[in-house]
């Protein structure tokens, strides 16, 4: 499927859809003007149609706006099972075995980069909770991408562990959504195919990262990996190697983070154009 086909325009639903092939439309940039269109979908057809990237400046330096120091990019694996393997844990629940951490104390500092990685067959919660609380300082901003997702996890540890319940609430109350610009189209380049996933924009933005030659890539080859190591032998060359892997690919999550903040800030600034 091309890029731009209009398979790619943000949730478009099926009456749309079907419309637009009945009237032999098949690419984002021939949507007729009497289609009705959602504000995300028609940045989505102006930058198909114009052929260069939307911006929103003045909103996406409003969000900015909201960054306190030290900032603390954070990203979690997480994996579940069908039926719970521990207790207080439910189907499917989304435990979290591993986080990276980078840290950034003021505008242009060096970065720190703090990580947990679960290495027993065992709960992960608690010593990763500890381990959290533990990292983040009281103050700053801690940077997601995709907010809702470590937020709940972080939540779900407040309620299983009362006794970290306040550190961890108070890390939860600080969570900065860095998908945001990307998620409502203030900033939008066809690159992205309609999406604002971290594996779409970061290309775009940050050319000299990519996720393709590592050997995991994808948060679901993670949680299949990560299976496979705890079940590994503790002296297994297999299990060194895919303790590594994770520790990768978890940490170029949250380096991502920090690339494309770099981006957005520059272009605010500088009032500069995006990579070309």
């Amino acid at each position: 499927m091309e890029p731009d086909s209009i398979h790619f325009l943000s949730r478009i639903n099926d009456r749309t859809r079907l419309e637009l092939l009945a009237r032999a439309v098949e690419k984002i940039k021939d949507v007729p003007d009497d289609i009705a269109l959602s504000e995300l979908q028609f940045v989505q057809v102006k930058v198909e149609r114009d052929g260069k990237p939307y911006m929103d400046r003045a909103k996406i330096e409003k969000h900015l706006s909201e960054l306190q120091y030290p900032l603390w990019f954070l990203d979690f694996e997480t994996y579940g099972f069908a039926i719970p393997e521990y207790d207080g844990t439910r189907s499917y629940e989304q435990l979290p075995f591993q986080f990276s951490l980078h840290v950034q104390d003021s505008p242009g500092a060096a970065l720190r980069h703090v990580e947990f990685l679960h290495l027993e067959k065992s709960d992960p919660r608690r010593a990763l909770a500890e381990a959290l609380v533990g990292a983040i300082g009281d103050g700053g901003t801690v940077i997601t991408y995709h907010a809702s997702f470590e937020r709940g996890r972080i939540e779900e540890l407040a309620e299983a562990f009362p006794d970290l319940k306040p550190r961890l609430d108070a890390i939860a109350g600080r969570i900065f959504d860095l998908e945001t610009p990307f998620a409502k189209k203030w900033f939008y380049d066809s690159r992205f195919q309609g999406s604002s996933s971290i594996k779409k924009v970061l290309p775009v933005l940050v050319p000299s990262m990519t996720y393709e030659s590592m050997e995991i890539g994808k948060g679901d080859v993670a949680q299949m990996k990560y299976a496979e190591m705890i079940g590994l032998p503790s002296d297994s060359p297999e299990r060194e190697k895919i303790r590594r892997d994770l520790l990768a690919y978890c940490g170029q999550d949250t380096l991502a983070m920090v690339k494309i903040l770099e981006v957005l800030q520059r272009i605010v600034v500088q009032q500069a154009e995006p990579v070309a």
